[in-house]
């Protein structure tokens, strides 16, 4: 299988089942995506980032039994992405049981139980030009663009089999010559306060996902003190709609401190923004009625800065009691605002926060009559599709307010082009 790739001694002893059948049986896979995608050789990753951590089928439990049997384990730092359900609340079904069961699988090959899709969140970050394996799409984006680590959308199985052996074929995002930016994004007709708020980096990320049709782009013009939490609005918005794997931002991203640095060649195409793109891509996201029935905030997973956010645009107001307010994060993130109080105050509020789940697939939400209210792109675009509700998006400020008053309060002013 490894006929157009170059092996490293310690690749062939594995391929030769000299260090187990579980080794043996994860470089196989890799060998034949290898061949296929044309890699002229395996490198080696610091970490990775398993998507397929929730009940899909018999068929999910049936390669994480065959593992376990042959006694798979990671030999890289490797976490869980989001279940399909709330774990960590016990629960009577059979669906919670076979998401358990998967995720118990994982466990066994050593994997860490964090189950949230924003590993960027946790203690142990990669650095730029670390190689990982992470399989997760907003994931994907932002240790490319933002950590300036080296990663494809890992695909699922693929993700365990580079975890077992510490090893993927070297293409795509791992190789420097695919990472330079191909199409430059000039944003200055956009006005400057837009490039400050929270609500615009999703809708510039669905644009640009619908538009650049695998492009990298370049952004010129940005805000130079964007937040991190705005990057990643930004890359899940590009990954939401689009399959663009990674971008720059000019003076922002460490792969970007200048043009030069991270263009393919000169003379590269140049798109300027305008307003009505912006507009037209909110417009998108705003479905359903006048009629608010729920909040769903926290996809990606909630950070801790977005809580502290959160608490002050609440400013010790409680969210309508008609309303449901669901904010999702990981469980560590969860015991950090635990130990701030910060989570009583927010719960005290209305909210509640749920952990090892996104409330847009499943049986989080449950049911709701009339429109959910998201901050995220990401969700308001799935949400249709996955569990059959309208949802609206606008920004954290316009969500808080809405809650609040139990019907939607837009600042419409906000999106002037002024």
């Amino acid at each position: 299988m490894s006929d157009l790739v170059s092996l490293s001694d310690h690749d062939q002893a594995i391929q030769h089942g000299e260090l187990g059948e579980a080794p043996k049986f994860a470089m196989d896979i890799l060998l034949g995506v290898a061949n296929a995608t044309r890699a002229k050789r395996l490198v080696s990753i610091k970490s990775a980032h398993i998507v397929g951590s929730y009940y899909g089928g018999e068929a999910d439990l049936k390669v994480l039994q065959r593992l376990n049997a042959l006694e798979a384990r990671v030999i890289v730092p490797t976490t869980l992405s989001s279940s399909g359900l709330e774990l960590s609340s016990k629960q009577e079904s059979v669906d919670y049981r076979k998401n358990c069961e998967v995720v118990e699988a994982y466990q066994n090959m050593g994997c860490r139980a964090e189950l949230t899709c924003a590993p960027y969140h946790l203690e142990e970050l990669p650095s730029r030009g670390d190689n990982v394996a992470w399989a997760e799409s907003n994931a994907v984006l932002y240790a490319n663009s933002v950590l300036g680590a080296r990663t494809n959308m890992t695909g699922q199985y693929l993700d365990i089999c580079a975890a077992i052996t510490g090893r993927i074929p070297e293409v795509g995002m791992y190789l420097e010559e695919n990472r330079k930016g191909t199409i430059i994004i000039d944003l200055s007709l956009l006005p400057q306060r837009w490039l400050t708020n929270d609500g615009f980096y999703p809708l510039l990320g669905l644009f640009l996902g619908i538009n650049l049709k695998g492009e990298i782009p370049i952004l010129i013009h940005g805000n130079q003190n964007v937040s991190v939490d705005y990057l990643r609005s930004l890359g899940t918005g590009i990954a939401t709609s689009g399959n663009t794997p990674m971008f720059h931002v000019v003076g922002v991203t460490p792969e970007a401190q200048t043009l030069a640095d991270c263009q393919a060649k000169s003379g590269l195409e140049i798109v300027k923004v305008t307003p009505s793109n912006i507009r037209a891509a909110k417009q998108m996201l705003d479905n359903g009625n006048e009629a608010l029935s729920a909040i769903c905030l926290g996809t990606p997973h909630f950070s801790v800065r977005e809580f502290e956010v959160l608490r002050d645009l609440l400013g010790g107001r409680s969210i309508a009691r008609k309303v449901k307010g669901l904010i999702s994060t990981n469980r560590y993130n969860k015991l950090q605002i635990k130990q701030s109080g910060l989570l009583n105050e927010v719960e005290g509020l209305g909210f509640e926060v749920v952990t090892d789940t996104c409330t847009y697939y499943g049986s989080t939400l449950g049911e709701v009559e009339g429109t959910v209210l998201t901050n995220s792109a990401k969700w308001a675009y799935y949400a249709k599709a996955n569990l059959g509700v309208d949802a609206t998006f606008l920004n954290m400020k316009e969500c808080v307010e809405s809650a609040v008053a139990g019907a939607f309060v837009r600042d419409e002013a906000f999106w002037d082009a002024k």
